[in-house]
């Protein structure tokens, strides 16, 4: 995907980028993909950021939940309150699953085997089972 986005229209933060969606309400994002016109590198620091980004997608849940939560409780909530702030789409892969939910605002989500190209934004995508396969990895 890195390599296929166009890096003169879109820049792509990782490792738990905070997003500050209102006061007290903040959230991470593993992958969060902005448009240049919007968000900049320049200001994206070390704070949350209070604009939302176009894509964001989410790998597996590593949160604190508490124990009447459910991992599919949680995915809800969060992709709820992404796509409430502003995100465009919203995709989670799950690996135990091998499943991608991909979520956007006024559509039904789609849950889509891994081994399908899921398209990220302007025809770029990715397919997480072909390149485990590719790798020769056990979790293909």
């Amino acid at each position: 995907m890195y390599r296929n986005l166009d890096d003169k229209l879109y820049n792509i933060l990782t490792n738990e980028q905070g997003l500050h969606l209102n006061r007290k309400n903040n959230l991470s994002a593993d992958i969060a993909i902005y448009e240049k016109t919007k968000l900049s590198v320049a200001q994206a620091d070390k704070h949350y950021a209070t604009l939302p980004p176009k894509i964001q997608i989410e790998v597996d849940i590593n949160a604190d939940m508490d124990e009447e939560l459910s991992e599919t409780s949680y995915i809800q909530q969060k992709t709820d309150k992404l796509l409430a702030f502003g995100v465009e789409k919203v995709i989670w892969v799950l690996s135990d699953s091998k499943k991608v939910i991909v979520a956007t605002p006024h559509d039904n989500w789609q849950m889509i085997d891994w081994h399908k190209e899921i398209e990220v934004v302007d025809g770029v995508g990715f397919c997480i089972g072909g390149y485990l396969k590719e790798e020769g990895s056990e979790f293909a």
